[in-house]
């Protein structure tokens, strides 16, 4: 590298300084190791500055390269990086970033999730700020790195502590309400905890959605007493970023023990794509078809309905005259105007968007699958989805929908003996379900609608085109069978599967799953329909890290096992595996 004589060498000469470039943090333009660097500059009383960087490693904290002792200095050798958040929202000193808003802030969480919960202990930045959240571009990756930065006033947390008491520090209006003096004059509790970080968090998302405003004022003489005081506005948030505002305000809650989770944070919709966020509705809108188990989440979902689709959205989608395919199209129909009705909608035309019944003209008015599909109903009810979201969080710990409240499932193998009430099921849709009105909407006839009301309680009845599909596969052949989504492949695959274990000398059944959330729904679904099989005879194993366990031996005993292939392959590959591909 060119130009390394203009440097000026610290302590023993391992570390070069030239300009600097942070005046509030003293930080400078450096060399290390033939490589350009930042180099901040602090007392030795702030060594522990330099303890939390060493134990920090992850792609979204700025990176910690090596310390320089001179006197009383320690001079911290970090990656530099080219941009500050407040440039890049500003559009400050050429800023030219490739990366949306919230790209950014998915970042942004992805840092602050590793530091609450990615180590043994919890790290506590407590300055967490536009200005300490910088930029870096990789270029082996060509792409674009946010970089939590300054770990000054950062303290750690042991294991079985949840706060510690320390001086309130930070930066005006990012300094949690608690750790303000109140009006009467007395100080806050002072102790500093994860959630003083989500406050500081819930600021930087409104500073990166709202264009560069804060939720409380813009005056910096004037926003502490804004905060502590509580009075806010949250009015800047305009178009696509107006779902954020239920996150803002559960982040910058007055309340701490209000203030919403990081790793709910690192879940939220606002990170999904369009492709999860149709999932979403369609899943909702099965895990709502079941109005015995579920008669009160119905309630309160459809209670809004006014507020969520502004009145009529049967109307209002029958009312747009370039769209006169989807007016026609729902005119098939009796009126339906529940919001319900309107998940059901979302949900059955994506089902059979790509059906050969669904009209060319039909799809164009949708917009393309999935991305403008989506759009054509977030863009007309925006509360759609953070309202179903809301709703269905009190069942976030429910299989079918933990996947999009960020819940783990635990890695462990479960074996079904004595366990009935472990095996958690999606009921059939009852007898009142929608689907019918929906198929004739789409103009197609009775054999293409899902399975709905086929299965009595102990007793599955397949229908024509099921039994169809099932035909080669009964006959003995090597069967790939493929159909739409809700068309029963399941119910298919019990009837080949009850064939299959009468046969003499059969040999054992291995169902695959794509989610390890999926194999319980299918081992409750098996149990319920194949009547020959007793409970010891139907296995189901979840999770990748099941190498405490004789897998093998399971497979071996059970006649059928559900499971997601990645565990069968590792059971594979193991030396002294129970069973090998000649089974």
């Amino acid at each position: 590298m060119s130009g390394f004589t203009n440097w000026t060498p610290l302590g023993r000469g391992i570390v070069k300084i030239g300009k600097l470039i942070d005046k509030d943090s003293i930080v400078y333009r450096g060399v290390f190791d033939r490589k350009e660097v930042a180099v901040k500059s602090v007392l030795d009383t702030n060594e522990k500055e330099c303890e939390i960087l060493r134990n920090l490693s992850h792609e979204n904290i700025v990176k910690y390269m090596y310390m320089e002792q001179e006197g009383r200095t320690l001079h911290i050798v970090l990656e530099l990086c080219s941009y500050s958040l407040k440039q890049y929202v500003l559009q400050e000193d050429h800023c030219n970033i490739s990366l949306t808003p919230i790209e950014v802030l998915k970042q942004i969480t992805e840092g602050v999730y590793y530091l609450h919960t990615g180590q043994t202990f919890c790290t506590v930045h407590r300055d967490l700020k536009p200005s300490n959240v910088l930029f870096l571009y990789v270029k082996r990756d060509a792409k674009w790195v946010v970089k939590i930065s300054d770990f000054g006033l950062s303290k750690d947390l042991s294991p079985d502590k949840s706060s510690t008491t320390s001086y309130v520090k930070g930066s005006p209006g990012y300094i949690a309400p608690e750790l303000l003096a109140f009006s009467d004059g007395t100080k806050g509790h002072g102790e500093i905890r994860k959630e003083t970080d989500m406050f500081s968090l819930g600021v930087i998302f409104y500073f990166t959605l709202s264009g560069g405003k804060h939720p409380f004022s813009n005056d910096p003489y004037a926003v502490n007493a804004k905060v502590r005081d509580y009075e806010l506005s949250l009015c800047e948030l305009g178009g696509e970023y107006k779902l954020a505002e239920s996150l803002i305000l559960s982040l910058i809650s007055k309340d701490w023990k209000e203030r919403i989770k990081i790793q709910d944070v690192k879940s939220h919709f606002i990170f999904w794509d369009w492709s999860k966020t149709l999932n979403f509705f369609q899943t909702a809108s099965d895990f709502l078809e079941d109005r015995i188990k579920h008669q009160k989440l119905i309630n309160a979902f459809n209670k809004k309905c006014n507020d969520i689709t502004g009145g009529d959205w049967f109307e209002k989608l029958c009312s747009e005259p370039d769209k006169p395919k989807v007016c026609e199209t729902l005119q098939r129909r009796k009126k339906k105007t529940s919001l319900q009705d309107l998940l059901r909608q979302i949900r059955n035309w994506g089902h059979h968007y790509n059906d050969k019944a669904t009209s060319d003209e039909l799809r164009k008015e949708l917009g393309d699958f999935p991305d403008g599909f989506i759009q054509y109903f977030t863009s007309r009810f925006p509360k759609l989805l953070p309202h179903t979201y809301a709703v269905l969080s009190e069942k976030k710990d429910e299989l079918v929908l933990e996947d999009f409240y960020g819940i783990k499932v635990e890695a462990a193998v479960k074996y079904t003996e004595g366990a009935q009430a472990s095996c958690s099921s999606v009921p059939m849709p009852n007898d009142e379900d929608d689907d019918d009105d929906d198929n004739e909407l789409l103009g197609l006839d009775d054999e293409s609608i899902s399975p709905a009301n086929q299965a009595s309680e102990s007793k599955l009845i397949l229908r024509n085109y099921q039994k169809e599909l099932a035909e080669q596969a009964l006959a003995g052949h090597n069967s790939l069978i493929i159909a739409p989504t809700g068309s029963g492949k399941t119910a298919v695959a019990n009837e080949i599967i009850k064939h299959h274990l009468k046969e003499e000398n059969s040999k054992s059944v291995m169902f695959f799953v794509s989610k390890t959330t999926l194999a319980l729904q299918q081992c409750d679904y098996f149990k319920k329909y194949l009547e020959d099989l007793t409970e010891r005879e139907i296995a189901y194993l979840i999770g990748e890290n099941t190498t405490n366990y004789p897998i093998g031996a399971i497979m071996k005993k059970a006649k059928l096992t559900v499971l997601t292939p990645q565990i069968l392959i590792d059971e594979l590959r193991r030396k002294k595996s129970f069973i090998s591909f000649n089974e």
